[in-house]
């Protein structure tokens, strides 16, 4: 104690609660701390939500790239537990696609997300990003670009065609007005212009000159596509791409089993 008694813990009460506290923060077990860490959590999502409505309200091509980048990175930063990829319409987990419930799910609504799938294709990469890049055999979670039972295109290689086109299409729209997005398929470059807003990416006008275009490059119905060297606009993509589609087998509880074809990218 010394001759002047014990030294008080700044801003210490009398009793033994402040000295178990002090002992607590001492050991890493502040009991404020995790209080702090569930506010500061709270307020990430909070500023997400923020962000997604401030971009369903911009229009301005400059101030929503800048808003969406911002979103982008939030999404890729938040903790697993906090915020799943699969919020976003369009992604799932690759390992949805061999569980029965989820492929239920997928077929009937393939885009089941809450939060609504608008990021531009170098921002969306970010949200791939890391199941690309770690050392397991896949990735965590793909962007779904469809799925179809095995009645419907009961050729995998033409529907991960469809799967391409729906891609191209997709993320040709997203880039700013006046700009394009520009690739390689297997050493072929493509490029889409920016074909305007339009409600859904497989109508006649837009369609027919994409797949005359896949054509003269000589990009047919194939397994497996390979992008590279992508610019979405002015923005280059910092990774390679592919495309694939897989078989799955739904096994519903009355009926036959029924072949699935989901195609995405990753």
């Amino acid at each position: 104690m010394g001759r002047f008694g014990r030294r008080p813990i700044p801003g210490e009460r009398a009793g033994s609660g402040s000295r178990k506290i002090f002992k607590e923060m001492r050991h890493g077990r502040c009991p404020e701390r995790k209080s702090f860490k569930a506010a500061r959590a709270g307020l990430g999502i909070q500023r997400l939500n923020q962000l997604e409505a401030s971009i369903q309200g911009e229009h301005e091509p400059h101030a929503l790239d800048l808003l969406q980048k911002q979103y982008a990175g939030l999404a890729a930063s938040l903790r697993p537990e906090l915020f799943s990829r699969s919020e976003i319409q369009g992604f799932v987990r690759h390992s949805d696609f061999g569980d029965q419930d989820a492929i239920q799910k997928i077929i009937d609504n393939n885009h089941f997300g809450r939060r609504p799938d608008f990021l531009p294709l170098h921002h969306l990469v970010k949200l791939l990003g890391n199941g690309k890049n770690n050392e397991a055999s896949e990735p965590e979670f793909v962007y779904l670009l469809g799925s179809t039972q095995n009645g419907t295109i009961p050729d995998s290689n033409l529907r991960n065609l469809r799967a391409l086109e729906y891609f191209l299409l997709t993320f040709g729209g997203r880039v700013a007005p006046g700009h394009r997005l520009d690739l390689k398929i297997y050493g072929e470059r493509i490029q889409i212009n920016y074909p305007g807003k339009i409600e859904t990416p497989y109508k006649d006008e837009v369609v027919v000159p994409l797949r005359k275009t896949l054509k003269e490059h000589g990009i047919e119905p194939f397994p497996l596509y390979c992008l590279s060297q992508i610019r979405s606009g002015q923005h280059r993509v910092g990774m390679c791409l592919d495309i694939v589609t897989e078989e799955r087998e739904l096994r519903p509880e009355f009926g036959d089993p029924k072949t699935v074809l989901f195609s995405y990218l990753y």
